[in-house]
């Protein structure tokens, strides 16, 4: 947290508790992560990876190998290049977490769903309003 903020990625996948089994799939094809209830939706269960390495080494690997289509491809190249950019340790100067950052909210509908906006967390940072504007 050298500027405040965690960029923490994860692999999620999500399947009503009758169709669990198909999430234990997942964790065996990876062989890593794990299955969990969701949190507040007890009909609901999620398959997480949640470890850098992990995620370089089975997760990544899997879908350079079967790729996905439209916006999901896209979202997985950004998602792999912020891997890559964490394992090489770039969210430890400032440009290097901006640019992170940028690329975060790049993904998933432009980060709508995300609980800070990027410019408050450009704000924490005593970035200009230019530099924001320029997002």
């Amino acid at each position: 947290m050298r500027f405040g903020w965690v960029i923490d990625p994860i692999f999620q996948v999500y399947q009503h508790k009758d169709n669990a089994y198909i999430l234990y799939i997942f964790k065996k094809i990876f062989q890593c992560g794990y299955v969990s209830e969701k949190g507040g939706n007890p009909t609901c269960y999620v398959y997480c990876v949640d470890n850098l390495h992990q995620l370089q080494q089975h997760v990544i690997p899997f879908f350079e190998q079967y790729p996905l289509v439209g916006d999901k491809y896209k979202n997985f190249l950004l998602f792999r290049d912020i891997v890559f950019r964490l394992i090489q340790k770039e969210h430890f100067t400032k440009p290097g977490f901006i640019e992170i950052v940028k690329l975060c909210f790049q993904m998933n509908r432009n980060g709508k769903y995300r609980k800070n906006s990027i410019e408050t967390i450009f704000a924490s940072l005593g970035e200009s309003s230019e530099t924001i504007r320029q997002i």
